[in-house]
Parts: structure tokens; sequence; C-alpha cells
């Protein structure tokens, strides 16, 4: 009887049924994915921004402190009087 129902058009309704279910689930969990995966990018890159702001703060402060370093002792007056 269940090879019957297999070839009657709609006699297996719970079967497609189980299907559809389970294809509305795997499209959910792709779509979840997916969102997860974009989020996990957008932060990568923001953490990406950062560390090359971090960089780049590193390098001024040692350009400063080198420029202070010429500068300093020439625009100290000198007490040799």
């Amino acid at each position: 009887m269940g090879s019957a129902n297999r070839l009657r058009p709609g006699g297996n309704r719970s079967e497609v049924a189980r299907t559809g279910k389970h294809a509305s689930r795997g499209a959910k969990n792709q779509t979840a994915l997916l969102k997860a995966t974009k989020a996990a990018l957008r932060d990568e890159k923001a953490l990406a921004g950062f560390d090359k702001r971090v960089n780049d703060e590193k390098q001024l402060a040692e350009i400063y402190g080198n420029w202070i370093d010429v500068i300093a002792p020439s625009s100290v007056p000198s007490c040799t009087a």
C-alpha cells in the first residue's frame, strides 16, 4: 500500500510537508549564516581600521619625539652669559 501512495499524486503528503520544513529550515540557517558572516566581516574591517590608526598614532608620536629632541636644545636659552 505504501508504494501505491507514492505513485498517486498527492499520496504522500507528510513526506512533502517534511521536505518543505527541512528546506525552509535550511534556508533560514543559510540566511543566518550569511548575516553572521557579514557581521564578522564588518567587525574585522573595523578592527583593521583601528589597528591602522593605532600604528599611525605611534609613528606620529615617534616623529614628534624626534622633532622635539632636535628643536628643544636650540630653543632653550643658554645660561652662560
